[in-house]
């Protein structure tokens, strides 16, 4: 699975659309300074639309839709990707931990009210991070 590919897209979202509460943000304290999350906790069972929750399904990272991306999303869709899903994913085989976090876009989205019109951004999956470090960052990379 390209697990590295669907962080690196959805904080290139995050980082360029949407803005998330700073007291809701994975902390970077010192040390090595890095961070790390497989999805492999994302639930598993192929089919199922379970909750999402902002900040508590993964902490610090967030779901958004509709053309101003500020209408939270509330489900998960659980899949191994076949079909038209239209929504954000948890990728995978049923059953499997071994888990993906992304997006297949449509022309509507399953769990938002609100239908995007032509060239409107679908939805985005956001993380935010809080540098509690005590140094400054002057930039970051994705591996």
């Amino acid at each position: 699975m390209r697990k590295s590919q669907a962080l690196a897209n959805a904080s290139l979202l995050a980082l360029s659309i949407v803005a998330v509460p700073a007291q809701a943000a994975v902390s970077i304290t010192g040390g090595a300074l890095g961070y790390t999350q497989n999805f492999d906790s994302l639930p598993r069972v192929n089919g199922s639309d379970p909750a999402w929750t902002n900040d508590a399904t993964l902490p610090g990272w967030f779901i958004f839709s509709g053309p101003l991306l500020n209408t939270p999303v509330t489900n998960l869709r659980v899949s191994t990707s076949s079909g038209s899903d239209r929504a954000q994913i948890s990728y995978g085989i049923d059953g499997a931990t071994d888990r993906a976090f992304g997006s297949q876009g449509g022309s509507t989205h399953r769990y938002s009210p609100v239908t995007p019109s032509e060239g409107e951004a679908f939805g985005a999956i956001a993380v935010a991070f809080a540098n509690n470090s005590g140094t400054t960052l002057a930039g970051f990379s994705f591996d």
